[in-house]
């Protein structure tokens, strides 16, 4: 199957939401052009100054392995280093204080390792995906020249998951985490946050760290995106690494940890997060690089574009979830990098109605995260009988009175509960439901039980572990 066969396929298969996921990263205009005019691209800026006569900056080392990063410091890599009068990649946060490094653009394009290329197909594939100006095999090279701390899952052939590896297996599993992630958090709420667990990941010297469970579509989609910075397309998998870092999204996930200024998830059982307490930090850092490149090297009318038709997902999708994506990507992309592109002017053509937008979509978000809520419940929902529906509605109108809208079941059998743990007496029968209704225009979903007494008469009861449940 071609890659880009294997693409669309890709896109068609991701648990039910795939549509929602696949328009972020499509070729929405096949003939928008996509490469920088006046520098070409930055790596082809980088490379026709490298041919001049420019010193290759000396390579920095990555003291905690022991390892050549395959960056350059900051001070010798100025050309695309973020500053705070320039470039304010990511306002909200304050960064750390030591100095960001960047890929060396300069010894682009990349080729892969002889070693890769004995197990890894696309490391000898030329092909080069539509809207990218890097080939397959380049963008595969570009892995093996990460830096070890930001980028620490190497060499890149042996941690498939943490990478877009362009092939369907793999990358079906990238998505999978991205939509797992993605549907949690946006039907979650701030006062009971969803509970992500983590992913083990082998460090250089062999011994086994922790990560969060966004890490990977996180790390292989800002991997991507590095490796071929001035394309809008490589972009739009990189901007939905940007949802974890919303604070309107950040209250709904947590990721439990026993000490989190060490770092130890569980010392009981001597599990650690990778980097223990500086994990976050790096993330953050590995982030600016990746806003600060989009600021200074995407041209700034395929970022409104871009924008714009995140937007448009989120008005014109025909569910929930793929309003809630759209919308999402839009608002991060255009508050983290549009507004803060180093060709922004307010008066630019568009601005306005992307202004508008965003404030709309936020103001709709509780509405579209309940309607996600009860999509999602209702998938989940079985047929019961007539002579359980019909008096089971009633039960449920009387329980929430003219506000009722539905009820959803989730056993098509009855439960006996026995009267203790020693006896075998039945002394209720209950079925696990959910009730949809009305709340001051909003729709609502509560899970609880209905239940038949012995004598045939219905009743139903919102319990608060029943209702957490999905």
């Amino acid at each position: 199957m071609g890659q880009k066969n294997i693409f669309i396929a890709l896109f068609f298969i991701c648990i039910g939401y795939t549509q929602a996921d696949a328009g972020l990263v499509g070729l929405f205009n096949k003939e928008a052009i996509f490469k920088r005019e006046n520098p070409e691209t930055i790596i082809e800026w980088q490379r026709t100054n490298h041919q001049k006569g420019h010193k290759t900056p000396t390579k920095s080392t990555d003291k905690k392995h022991g390892k050549d990063t395959g960056i350059t410091d900051q001070t010798t890599n100025s050309n695309i280093t973020s500053d705070k009068n320039t470039s304010p990649a990511t306002p909200e946060h304050s960064g750390s204080a030591k100095a960001l490094w960047y890929p060396d653009y300069r010894h682009a394009p990349f080729e892969a390792s002889a070693e890769s290329k004995t197990v890894d197909p696309q490391a000898t594939n030329y092909e080069k995906e539509e809207g990218f100006t890097q080939n397959y095999a380049q963008i595969h090279g570009f892995y093996e020249h990460l830096s070890t701390y930001y980028f620490p899952y190497q060499p890149y052939y042996k941690h498939p998951l943490f990478y877009w590896m362009h092939e369907e297996k793999n990358d079906r599993k990238v998505w999978a985490d991205f939509t797992t992630w993605t549907r949690s958090v946006f039907t979650a709420k701030p006062d009971k946050p969803h509970k992500f667990k983590y992913y083990s990941a082998e460090q250089p010297d062999g011994t086994k760290a922790y990560v969060p469970f966004d890490e990977r579509f996180r790390h292989a989609w800002t991997a991507l995106y590095l490796a071929d910075p001035s394309s809008i397309a490589a972009f739009g998998y990189y901007a939905m690494t940007m949802l974890p870092q919303e604070k309107l999204l950040m209250d709904n996930y947590e990721y439990p940890m026993e000490d989190r200024k060490q770092g130890i998830i569980n010392s009981r059982k001597n599990l650690s997060l990778l980097y223990t307490d500086k994990f976050e930090q790096m993330r953050e850092d590995r982030d600016r690089i990746a806003c600060t490149l989009a600021i200074k090297y995407l041209k700034f009318n395929d970022l409104v574009k871009y924008v714009k038709e995140r937007f448009g997902e989120y008005k014109t999708a025909n569910n929930a979830y793929g309003k809630l994506l759209g919308g999402w990507v839009g608002h991060a992309v255009y508050e983290k990098i549009l507004l803060h592109h180093k060709d922004y002017k307010a008066t630019a053509p568009g601005l306005s109605q992307l202004k508008n937008l965003n404030q709309e979509f936020l103001n709709s978000y509780d509405d579209l995260s309940n309607e996600l809520i009860i999509f999602i419940a209702a998938s989940k929902a079985v047929t019961v009988s007539a002579d359980i529906k019909t008096p089971a509605t009633a039960a449920a109108r009387a329980h929430v009175g003219d506000a009722f809208e539905g009820i959803l079941f989730y056993n098509i059998k009855w439960n006996g509960v026995k009267e203790s743990s020693i006896s075998k007496r039945i002394v209720d029968y209950t079925i696990p439901i959910a009730i949809i209704f009305n709340e001051n225009g909003k729709h609502l979903l509560r899970n609880g039980v209905l239940h038949k007494s012995l004598d045939g008469l219905y009743s139903i009861s919102i319990d608060e572990k029943e209702a957490d449940k999905e």
